[in-house]
């Protein structure tokens, strides 16, 4: 493969995967839970003012519902709370194994007779679980150093030293939010391919990430334009969409015709929540064949970044006009 068609490359053979393979969106919806796959992410994490510290002195609010009960009500309520907590375990559990199953699928699909049931996958990814929890854990202390840094400078009234600070941490919060971001996506990938442990994919996708940081970026970039074009035509979609339900909601109404309302509003709610479904899985899957592939070829062959090209080549015609 060229340099210069490494990402056009990756990003065709990302989307025919794709749309060969759409059995895997499947395992893209329940992935997308994590939300933590891609750096491009964290340009939009940036840009939030998440809840601060504050949520601390509320978390004695959950224990008000225990208050005032007998010991039978009490008792009810806490197993209910119990089941609460299986089902989300059982859920984190899943969510994990799909985005381990993912990885597999996506990275194997060029292998010959190699087609596995989704069950099967679940089962892969859930053999990595503790790796990939650990993995997917670890990207997330950024949300932390929001709540811990920015927002308490935030809530300081403005000076110039309260600014100074805040942009300080902000860039530096920002960077390593990247780095644990990138640093997450190779892990996983290593854990699922190579069977590594939590440590080891750590310090092997640290070594790809230093060696290959700015194509990592460049890639990142380029999915985070991605899906801010794909955001746009979703929205002008749905407004497409809605104008038809628009004009027949407007004549139940006029008709005064209650029931035939409410039918217009549920099959309107239903397709919209059908096509975020639908749309949403398809391209996190784009998005982790994207990862895997610039991956793949990484380890394989390496990489330079299109800014390095665009820049020697600068350099050697500016050379030559010297010359």
């Amino acid at each position: 493969m060229q340099e210069d068609t490494l990402y056009r490359h990756i990003l065709r053979e990302a989307w025919k995967t794709t749309w060969n393979y759409k059995r895997f969106w499947a395992l893209g919806l329940l992935a997308v839970f994590w939300g933590d796959l891609g750096a491009y992410q964290t340009f939009n994490q940036a840009l939030e003012r998440l809840p601060g510290p504050g949520f601390l002195a509320g978390a004695s609010s959950l224990l008000l519902p225990f208050a005032g009960l007998n010991f039978w009500q009490f008792a009810v309520l806490l197993g209910l709370s119990f089941i609460a907590l299986a089902v989300m375990a059982a859920l984190l559990v899943l969510v994990t194994a799909a985005r381990g199953g993912l990885i597999w699928a996506l990275a194997k699909t060029a292998s010959p007779g190699r087609k596995e049931s989704i069950p099967a996958l679940l089962k892969r990814g859930a053999r990595a679980f503790f790796p990939l929890l650990g993995i997917g854990l670890l990207t997330r202390l950024d949300i932390l150093l929001y709540w811990f840094l920015i927002n308490p400078l935030v809530a300081q009234g403005p000076s110039p030293l309260t600014f100074t600070l805040f942009l300080l941490a902000f860039v530096l919060v920002t960077l390593l939010s990247l780095i644990l971001s990138f640093l997450g996506i190779y892990a996983a990938v290593l854990v699922i391919l190579d069977g590594h442990t939590f440590l080891q994919s750590l310090r092997e996708a640290f070594s790809i990430f230093a060696q290959h940081w700015l194509v990592s970026i460049e890639l990142a970039l380029i999915l985070y334009f991605i899906t801010l074009l794909v955001g746009v035509g979703v929205l002008l979609a749905m407004f497409a969409l809605g104008i038809p339900l628009l004009l027949a909601g407007s004549i139940a109404v006029f008709l005064n015709v209650p029931a035939l309302l409410w039918v217009i509003v549920a099959v309107g709610a239903a397709a919209y929540l059908a096509a975020l479904l639908l749309i949403g899985s398809a391209f996190v899957t784009f998005q982790y064949a994207s990862w895997v592939l610039l991956f793949m070829r990484l380890r394989e062959e390496g990489a330079t970044a299109k800014i390095i090209r665009l820049t020697s080549r600068f350099g050697h015609l500016l050379h030559r006009k010297v010359i």
